[in-house]
């Protein structure tokens, strides 16, 4: 009889072993599909948050604008001066000599 009741036993850790095992790989692919999921749902938002950022920017600018323009500020500013040609740092040697 007591060989009966091992049997039962190890035949009935046997297939809890085997349905954990099931159970563990359908577990992790669900996981994986939800980190895959996410990942998408991430580049998603970044990508509406980037659009969002844009429009903000635009109508910002719109902003500025219409204030400069009831203000009167839309006038043409003076041109700065021009600057002689050895004035900048690409100014060759010859042409600072010049």
């Amino acid at each position: 009889m007591l060989g009966v009741g091992f049997l039962a036993g190890f035949a009935a850790g046997w297939a809890s072993r085997s349905t954990t095992d099931v159970s563990r790989s359908a577990t992790v692919k669900v996981m994986a599909a939800l980190l895959s999921l996410a990942d998408s749902v991430k580049r998603m938002i970044a990508t509406e948050r980037e659009n969002l950022e844009d429009l903000m920017a635009e109508a910002r600018a719109e902003v500025e604008l219409s204030r400069a323009y009831r203000r009167g500020a839309t006038r043409k500013a003076p041109a700065p001066a021009e600057s002689t040609v050895g004035d900048f740092q690409g100014a060759s040697a010859r042409d600072r000599a010049a």
